[in-house]
């Protein structure tokens, strides 16, 4: 350790009798001379340090000096680094005050000595005067931070608005007031400093996290439906705040400490084994800044900024980094569709009863049995709990009523027989996949002789001993004949329980996924599972539909009524993602051509009769991003944007069309139904303005309604006696349930604190 230390007097200087050679010059700013030539300000320096901070910079050099010349202990060394965190933690605050103060008068400041090297000034509590750091040459010890922060850099506490808004609901009503007041005045603390690091930074966090659980548990207690919801999405709201503020306030506090470290040259050796990229203290402002930005606006362009940030925090050498990746992945990159579906709605999907005949031509234990059998049975579908896959069995039960004639030549016999089957197959669902387990049946046969007859039942005494040969024959055989008979009853239900259950499987699986499936490998959107489990009552799957670069969810699903068979929930996210399948990204359409590319990709919402145009109208799509939903208020907005629009030979640059659309529900079916006129935005004078509506009003007229689910009641009979009974558009989420009709009963339309 000497022998490491000792090279330090070449660079720190050496104690003499005049105090310690410091190579590092302070000079007074307030004595600096100025002058303005044409390149640019000169700075003259001709004053001597101030006490204290020679002062300091001997006691600290003599400690340094004493160790470096043969007397050091390791208290000495202790008691020098003690010194040395200690002066430099003071001369870091002075230089941020005087930076602050420096940014406000606009001084300017030069270096006239120094190439491609910052000047920054710092000053001591009780001098008003200035000091500026000068650095004599490229060998020189940097004892400074690096330059000033711009003024126009993000704030280090962002303002979370959108939150604010939850609370100042809250306030209005008497259960929560006092809990908002709390809550709103934690939150001014904390985003009204203007420092990155306080003491009580980590108090307030922890009672902002406190607060976060009183949310939940006022939302478990309380009798009113709308304040239940506020205070959960007040809940939601502040923990995942605080989950990527904890992370970034680590990270912000480690960078501070970080910068606070002054060396000579790179310290690249003393780290070589550390990888990896990790993002300044104002790129974690920054970061917070767009998180809330998001939150308002939800626009899917800074989406992929932010899931592009994401990747860059997770693949960081920094622990800080990858926590931060991991809250942002948790909370902006949730699930944005859920569907769940009850046993009792299974069984009226899958589960049915069927009645069939059929003519019995076979051999049975070496004889030729022939006449007719009646099949009856019913299948039902079971849940068997799982917290991380579906899983189902499906059952069928039935019996068999068979009357056949056994032909055994000179001697026949009727039979009634009675075979009772079970069968039974188990499904799996998970993330790898569909999987059939083997289907497991039995039967059990009764069987009764209803009549014996013989050739020779006219010739009297042996006909006679012939019948009761032929019993004796007729016995020893029927141990075989259920045998078969069981057997092959169970091999038939086996068969027809998997092909049932394969059916219902493809059926399904044609109707949801692999109508999209090509498209959305095309696009390179996932639909990732993030929750898969059944209980005994229900299936329950939440998953995520996006690429890579799309974000997810972030907000609270609205929940769906306790006697509902069937609901989905799907987040705005996941409708403005499926949107990019549509291929209108970048592209240029003629009116003719858009008319035939919606009838293609939404043949319900096309218009029949073709576009009529005075000239030819001409679309030029946004290059990413084109057409967005966004959810709330009871309605989904529906954006589309042009980089251009063209007609009788005029081009109007970035034009935006807002379409609002409002749900419509009567029964089992629901459709989104356009609302109000609709908005065009851009930079347009009043005939071009009403050019456009007239072109966009064709293009999605009025009369056409958005389907959301079309059931005829009147063919399937699985939905009778249900209608929709809530159909919620509220906080980026359409939420929709199936219950039971009941007289007087409407579909729930809000959910929220108005």
């Amino acid at each position: 350790l000497h022998s490491a230390t000792t090279p330090l007097t070449t660079h720190v200087g050496s104690l003499g009798n005049d105090g310690f050679d410091w190579p590092v010059l302070l000079r007074l700013a307030a004595q600096a001379e100025f002058n303005t030539s044409q390149s640019g300000p000169q700075l003259t320096m001709s004053a001597r340090p101030s006490r204290e901070v020679v002062s300091a910079m001997e006691s600290v050099g003599r400690l340094l000096a004493g160790y470096a010349t043969g007397g050091g202990t390791p208290r000495l060394l202790a008691l020098a680094t003690d010194r040395v965190s200690s002066w430099l933690s003071q001369f870091t605050q002075r230089c941020d005050a005087l930076v602050l103060e420096y940014v406000a008068e606009k001084a300017p400041v030069a270096s006239a000595e120094v190439e491609n090297q910052p000047v920054n000034s710092l000053a001591t509590p009780t001098e008003s005067p200035r000091y500026t750091v000068r650095v004599l040459g490229p060998n020189d010890r940097l004892a400074m931070l690096s330059a000033p922060t711009e003024p126009t850099s993000p704030q280090p506490w962002c303002v979370p608005q959108t939150l604010f808004a939850l609370v100042d609901r809250l306030g209005e009503q008497a259960e929560s007031a006092q809990w908002a007041s709390h809550v709103r005045n934690e939150l001014h603390a904390l985003t009204d400093r203007k420092q990155l690091e306080g003491d009580d930074v980590d108090t307030i966090l922890g009672d902002l996290s406190d607060a976060a659980q009183e949310a939940e548990r006022m939302a478990d207690h309380t009798e009113n439906d709308r304040l239940r919801v506020a205070l959960l999405r007040a809940h939601w709201a502040l923990a995942r705040r605080l989950d990527c503020w904890a992370a970034m306030h680590e990270k912000r506090v480690a960078m501070r400490l970080q910068n606070r470290v002054a060396a000579r040259g790179s310290l690249g050796p003393y780290f070589e084994r550390v990888t990896g990229h990790s993002a300044t203290v104002h790129d974690a402002s920054a970061l917070s800044q767009n998180l809330e930005t998001y939150e308002s606006t939800g626009d899917p362009t800074l989406g992929r900024y932010l899931a592009d940030q994401e990747q860059k925090l997770q693949s960081s050498s920094s622990a800080v980094d990858r926590t931060l990746a991991e809250a942002m992945e948790q909370h902006y990159r949730n699930a944005n569709i859920r569907v769940a579906v009850t046993a009792a709605m299974l069984n009226r999907l899958a589960g049915q009863s069927r009645d069939e005949s059929n003519i019995v031509r076979d051999r049975v234990a070496g004889t030729f049995v022939r006449g007719m059998s009646d099949t009856r049975s019913n299948s039902r579908v079971l849940l068997d709990p799982s917290a991380d896959s579906w899983q189902l069995e499906l059952t069928a039960k039935g019996v068999v009523e068979s009357n056949t004639l056994a032909d055994g030549g000179p001697v026949q016999f009727r039979n009634h027989g009675t075979t009772n089957f079970a069968a039974r197959e188990k499904v799996v669902v998970n993330d790898k996949g569909i999987h059939f387990k083997q289907t497991d049946a039995n039967a059990y046969c009764r069987n009764r002789l209803v009549g014996v007859t013989t050739d020779y039942d006219w010739v009297p005494i042996f006909g006679s001993i012939v019948r009761d040969r032929a019993l004796d024959e007729y016995g020893a055989k029927q141990g075989r004949a259920r045998f078969e008979i069981e057997s092959r009853v169970e091999s038939q239900a086996r068969e027809s329980l998997d092909e049932q259950t394969r059916e219902a499987v493809d059926r399904i699986r044609q109707r949801t996924y692999d109508r999209f499936a090509a498209q959305l490998d095309q696009f390179d959107i996932k639909l990732t599972p993030v929750e898969m489990k059944t209980t005994a009552e229900r299936l329950v799957a939440r998953v995520r539909l996006a690429s890579d670069q799309q974000l997810g969810s972030h907000t609270p699903r609205p929940r769906a009524l306790s006697d509902s068979l069937a609901s989905v929930q799907v987040n705005e996210t996941a409708l403005t993602n499926l949107a990019v399948t549509l291929g209108l990204d970048g592209k240029r359409y003629t009116a003719r051509e858009l008319q035939q590319k919606i009838r293609e990709k939404l043949p319900k919402i096309a218009v029949n009769g073709p576009l009529k145009e005075r000239h030819e109208t001409v679309f030029q799509f946004a290059p990413q991003d084109a057409v967005q939903a966004h959810i709330h208020d009871g309605r989904l907005e529906l954006t589309i944007a042009f980089a251009a629009v063209e007609f009788d030979h005029e081009v109007m640059p970035k034009v935006v069309v807002h379409a609002y659309y409002t749900p419509s529900v009567a029964g089992l079916n629901a459709e989104l139904v356009r609302d109000r006129t609709l908005g065009i935005e851009g930079r347009l004078d009043s005939v071009e303005r009403a050019e456009l509506h007239n072109i966009f009003n064709r293009v999605l007229p009025p009369e056409r309604h958005l389907p959301v689910v079309h059931i005829d009641t009147e063919h399937e009979k699985a939905f009778e006696g249900l209608m929709i009974t809530q159909l919620v558009m509220e906080d980026g989420w359409l939420g929709m349930a199936v219950g039971p009709t009941r007289e007087h009963r409407v579909a729930q339309r809000s959910r929220s604190l108005r």
